[in-house]
């Protein structure tokens, strides 16, 4: 995941500077939430590996998550000491062998076994800021994407003073930055194995 050298409290202090507005911070970290979980959910590829082992498959199994079922992008189960396998997900109304499924929000798969290992790989996405941290929290692409931030903030704030004309100008601007980041990001990704 990315980190920038600037705040959360820079950036609105930035902002704030740059155009005028009498918007709360609450609503700018909003809008940097929603800048970011996009971001991280639709373009760039961060992953994280959780290994969950299932000492007893009655009561371990269906496994809780910190996440959303919809984030894992890969799971693999070694049964005792053999090999790991991937699974493919399925839906419930049919439960072939080697898959996962979504059981109310939990991850189950097929054929639980007492001390199997589960390998879950997820997409992480960033921490929703709040504003009580905002000195604290550090924005989560490299500095040199700031503008994205900015462009995308200045559009939102003429949006709601119904200046659509510069607001549009202001996404123009902001979908153009994000282009460049894109382009930059495919040359820069981090390889993931597996």
């Amino acid at each position: 995941m990315y980190e920038s050298t600037i705040t959360v409290a820079e950036l609105i202090r930035l902002i704030d500077e740059q155009i005028s507005n009498n918007y709360s911070p609450a609503i700018k970290v909003s809008w940097i939430n929603e800048l970011e979980q996009e971001l991280y959910s639709d373009l760039i590829e961060d992953y994280a590996a959780e290994l969950k082992t299932v000492t007893t498959a009655s009561t371990d199994v269906p496994i809780e998550l910190t996440y959303l079922f919809e984030d894992i992008r890969k799971v693999e189960v070694k049964h005792g000491t053999g090999k790991y396998d991937e699974y493919s997900p399925t839906s419930l109304a049919y439960i072939p062998d080697y898959s996962f499924y979504n059981d109310d929000g939990k991850l189950n798969y097929s054929d639980p076994k007492n001390g199997d290992t589960v390998r879950i790989i997820s997409r992480r996405l960033p921490t929703m800021k709040i504003v009580d941290d905002i000195s604290d929290d550090f924005l989560c692409l490299p500095d040199r994407f700031i503008k994205i931030y900015k462009y995308y903030i200045f559009s939102q704030i003429l949006q709601l003073k119904k200046e659509y004309e510069e607001s549009s100008n202001w996404m123009n601007l902001y979908n153009s930055e994000i282009e460049d980041f894109r382009n930059w990001y495919y040359e820069h990704k981090p390889a993931y194995g597996g």
